[in-house]
């Protein structure tokens, strides 16, 4: 497995200048996101996502947390027993760096 997303997220977060990335799928054209993306705050998220976040309690398993924004909110604003996993092992380092308890 190449880990490009991953990369792209740890490279971010220590900082070693990653590129934009580009998706393409066999239902999609290319599409160009910067990486900066994935570690947006709570009030940079669109309207449903922080809806979602607000809502959430109890014991919490973000599956695919990437660069972990979803779960540092979860874990520090709200109080949660978050638990964040990602196939990728580049993203999960990048959470660990984040402060993220329990990747």
């Amino acid at each position: 497995m190449k880990d490009l997303f991953g990369k792209a997220i740890l490279d971010f977060q220590t900082n070693n200048a990653p590129e934009d990335l580009i998706t393409e799928t066999s239902i999609s054209e290319a599409d160009e996101m910067s990486v900066a993306y994935l570690f947006r705050s709570f009030e940079e998220m669109p309207a449903m996502e922080q809806t979602a976040l607000q809502m959430a309690k109890g014991k919490t398993l973000d599956v695919g947390c990437g660069a972990g924004s979803h779960s540092l909110y979860l874990q520090h604003e709200k109080q949660l027993d978050v638990t964040a996993i990602d196939i990728s092992p580049n993203a999960i380092e990048a959470c660990r760096l984040r402060g993220i308890t329990k990747p």
